[in-house]
């Protein structure tokens, strides 16, 4: 135990007696007092180099035994001797400061060692004193476990005892009072700190304060709403440095103060001492590992990786080698790896920074490590920092192996590699190895060339190896930038990849020479500026041609939903179809309005159809009819063929009339026996029939008012009668507006239609006009899935623009379904692994569960502009 200190702290305990009984506390009486005093050797001690009796070079200070202030100072010579002249009577301290000289707890260094005495000086006297300072081995073990300090029998102190005796045994402190050779007092020093364990103890010293550092300066120190003054007797502990500075010392920081009174209900701190130290921070400190570029450094503060910490006393400094170093051995744009702990205040503190060798993690990322507060699908919280999963994030296990998000549960002590996207931080790599590399080391860098044979938003594969992707993967198509979507299975490319834990992560990936790119599938969509072929879209320009067999025709006579086959080159960062041919049968099978009616053609949603002797005109119900029965505004279904130059009609059948409209929309007033829709009235009458959003039979009580619905009503005399009554399933989009006009609305890649019945809303609810809303804003909408695409109802201002809350949810029928992809109401989201497929009930199954015609609840986010599909569940109720 480290006696001394014990020695400084209680031996001050002492003050209070003196005080009592020799004049303590009566104000000077004379400038002519002076004191004369030697220290000396009466037992096996050895004190710095000094011979015989006199203990040379040792500090003595005089210190006011009210205030603490130093008065006076000076070193012991080669016979142990020193004097103070001019000085006031009065109760003082006596303080010997021994350098580093004795080695009381015998563990072979030599321990610095501080003891107070408390004397009382007469005025216009001369004082002489001897102590005699001795270590003894009380316990006899071999080794000096207990100090005493005593005075020569012969001198004379003002009125005090002709002897005195302090001696530490066992974690206690012993007083000899009244000098008569018996230790008369005893304090109780448990935890060896130098103070006795009785706080209530009516000396001079008050109770030990302990909190959090409110203010300070060079001269006060405020703790708990309680404020020491500070002078040159403070002195600042700090772990085993017990003769730290006030630098290292900071708001926020804990400590236990001891202090002296000051007079006026003033006090002075004697000793502060931190309460946690750097090296072993507290077991309720939550800790985490850094490593990163220096972004900001300053006296106070650091910033790495866009986080702040904060710098204080504790902070230490170390070179690559593990040498100290100091602050100003480190600068912005230096490679360190820093431990920080969290503060009461939330706040980040770094107590180890350490310069580190660049590169042992990609750019631009952040490693870091901990413990797990809490993890879901969509984040996850380390030590209270937030951090973003994505369908990207990886899943690692010890040694590297692959793991899901199963495998890991809060509590667990882990290693993230994220990247910064869009302002938040995203995990790359999530694992339960917290010495996993996610850096180059190890298996260095490649460089691999081949066929494209999977593409993902995650992977690639090629030559039979998957390789990672992320957002800092760079893709660049004959030299320009292009993105992930410009790349398809079957291309001939180049990739860079370094090695993270057992897995490759493609640093860059381009093709060198594109030539012509082909691809087949059904046209989803198509422009005068792009056509949409099996989720890929393709630009088409003035020099693109159309052919129908091997007739080239326009671009008016080609149909959505037919079969395609594309060539396309890549120009201008972006691959342009150069021909678009329509393959297999050349038949067409086309729903819509009539528009118009010519002499031996009609026009279909802006398709022009002939129609001759050999086409069949069938009416509502199948009855045979001619083209007089067909009026404009007449819903049709088309079947036709190209015969070389045109569409030609085979059959035209009338699904309904102009005497018959379907709508789609709110329902806004509802009764018994009628309800609004867009604000127009539709009777219910006996024959209504109802449905549900999946086509079962429902009754008009299953309908209220808000719902979105889907009626049929026939015109009857100047009324309209419903005839049919059906559910519709509400989708719900977030995102920034990609396009905004009278008609149409695009959002996250989705083309949406708008129509006189939309209603805007501002993020209040109140109500707006369509001039309120320009691209770019971030909205939220309420859509409706018609045979004509999808129908805005709402469409509302948000202010969140949150990538998280980028979601949707879609109930309905599976249209096209793959290993990498799904379609469903018109809408296409990608698979990954991270996707979850879920039998009725909740059961876990997989995409082989699935097929096309399916009704299902599929759940997506939108990940760098693409939906993804996180969970395609069969149970549509859960």
């Amino acid at each position: 135990m480290q006696l001394g200190f014990r020695l400084l702290l209680a031996a001050c305990l002492l003050t209070v007696l003196s005080a009592c009984g020799n004049g303590g506390g009566r104000e000077p009486e004379s400038e002519n007092t002076a004191l004369n005093g030697q220290l000396v050797q009466a037992g096996p001690v050895k004190v710095v180099s000094a011979d015989g009796d006199g203990l040379s070079n040792v500090s003595v200070q005089l210190l006011s035994a009210t205030t603490a202030q130093i008065l006076a100072s000076a070193v012991t010579d080669s016979n142990g001797r020193f004097s103070f002249r001019d000085l006031s009577g009065g109760s003082f301290l006596l303080r010997y400061s021994f350098n580093s000289s004795v080695d009381f707890d015998g563990d072979g260094s030599l321990d610095s060692q501080v003891v107070f005495i408390p004397i009382s000086l007469s005025a216009r006297a001369t004082t002489e004193l001897v102590h005699r300072l001795s270590a003894l081995d009380t316990d006899s073990d071999g080794q000096l476990d207990s100090l005493e300090l005593g005075l020569d029998s012969s001198s004379s102190i003002g009125l005090e005892s002709e002897r005195r005796q302090l001696r530490f045994r066992h974690g206690q402190l012993r007083i000899d009072i009244d000098g008569d050779g018996d230790f008369d007092s005893v304090f109780d020093d448990e935890d060896c700190d130098g103070l006795p364990e009785d706080d209530r103890y009516p000396g001079p010293r008050g109770p030990k304060l302990r909190g959090d550092i409110e203010a300070i300066s060079n001269t006060s120190i405020t703790v708990a709403g309680v404020t020491f003054s500070i002078n040159a007797a403070t002195r600042f502990w700090v772990k085993n440095d017990r003769n730290a500075g006030s630098g290292q010392f900071n708001i926020g920081d804990e400590v236990q103060i001891t202090s002296l009174p000051a007079g006026q209900g003033q006090r002075v701190a004697l000793i502060i001492k931190l309460k946690h130290d750097s090296d072993n921070p507290g077991q309720n400190d939550t800790e985490i590992l850094l490593s990163g570029e220096l972004e900001a450094l300053s006296a106070s503060s650091l910033s790495i990786a866009g986080l702040e910490l904060d710098l204080s006393g504790r902070t230490r400094f170390y070179l690559q080698s593990g040498a100290r170093a100091r602050f100003e051995d480190f600068s912005v744009g230096d490679f360190v790896e820093i431990t920080a702990i969290k503060l009461r205040n939330d706040s980040w503190l770094a107590l180890r920074i350490q310069a580190a060798e660049q590169g042992t993690q990609p750019d631009g990322t952040l490693r870091v490590e901990g413990s797990l507060s809490s993890i879901s699908s969509a984040q996850a919280s380390l030590d209270g920092l937030l951090f973003r999963l994505n369908a990207q994030t990886q899943f690692l296990l010890e040694g590297g192996a692959s793991g899901s998000l199963g495998d890991f549960e809060a509590g667990q002590q882990v290693a993230f590699l994220a990247e910064l996207q869009g302002g938040v931080w995203t995990v790359l790599r999530l694992s339960t190895d917290t010495e996993a590399d996610f850096g180059s080391g190890g298996g260095g860098t490649r460089t691999v060339s081949g066929s494209i044979q999977a593409l993902s938003s995650s992977s690639v594969s090629i030559n039979g190896e998957s390789f990672s992707l992320n957002s800092a993967t760079q893709l660049k198509i004959a030299g320009q930038s292009a993105g992930l979507t410009d790349f398809f299975v079957g291309a001939n490319v180049t990739l860079s990849a370094v090695q993270s834990g057992s897995a490759w992560l493609a640093t860059s990936m381009s093709i060198a020479a594109p030539g012509l790119r082909s691809l087949s599938g059904s046209i989803e969509s198509i422009s005068a500026a792009a056509v949409r072929v099996n989720g890929t879209e393709l630009a088409i320009n003035s020099a693109t041609k159309f052919f129908i067999g091997t007739n080239e025709v326009a671009i008016a006579d080609l149909f959505t939903g037919v079969d395609a086959d594309v060539q396309a080159s890549f120009a201008g960062g972006q691959w342009t179809a150069t021909r678009i041919t329509l393959a297999g049968s050349t038949q067409l099978e086309l729903n819509g309005v009539v528009e118009a009616i010519g002499a031996d053609s009609l026009t279909v949603d802006g398709r022009t159809i002939r129609f001759g002797a050999q086409t069949l005109f069938q009416l509502i119900g199948g009855a045979s009819g001619s083209i007089a029965d067909i009026d404009p505004g007449d819903a049709v279904e088309v079947s036709a063929s190209f015969n070389g130059s045109f569409w030609l009609a085979s059959r035209i059948e009338v699904t309904a009339t102009s005497d018959e409209q379907t709508v789609f929309g709110r329902i806004g007033l509802l009764s018994s026996s009628s309800l609004s829709i867009n604000g127009q009235a539709y009777a219910l009458s006996g024959l209504t029939s109802y449905l549900d959003a999946e086509g079962g039979a429902a009754v008009q009580g299953d309908f209220s008012l808000g719902q979105a619905v889907r009626l049929r009503a026939n015109l009857v005399g100047s009324a309209w009668v419903a005839t049919q009554l059906q559910l519709q399933d509400e989708l719900t989009f977030r995102g920034e507006l990609d396009a905004i006009s009278a008609t149409a609305a695009g959002i996250s890649g989705l083309d949406l239609n708008l129509n006189s019945h939309t209603s805007f809303r501002l993020e209040s609810g109140a109500e707006a006009g369509l001039g309120d809303f320009s691209v770019g804003d971030y909205v939220e909408i309420k859509a409706l899935q018609t045979a004509s695409g999808m129908l805005v109802l709402d469409l509302q201002l948000k202010t969140d623009s949150n990538p998280l809350l980028d979601n949707l949810e879609i109930i309905g029928r599976l249209s096209a379904l793959s290993s990498g992809s799904l379609s469903i109401n018109g809408l296409d989201l990608s698979i990954n692994a991270s996707t979850v497929f879920l039998l009725e009930g909740g059961a876990t199954g997989s995409i082989g569960d699935f097929a096309v015609g399916d009704t299902v609840k599929v759940s997506g986010t939108l990940v760098a502009g693409l939906w993804v599909a996180t969970e395609v569940n069969e149970d549509t109720d859960s």
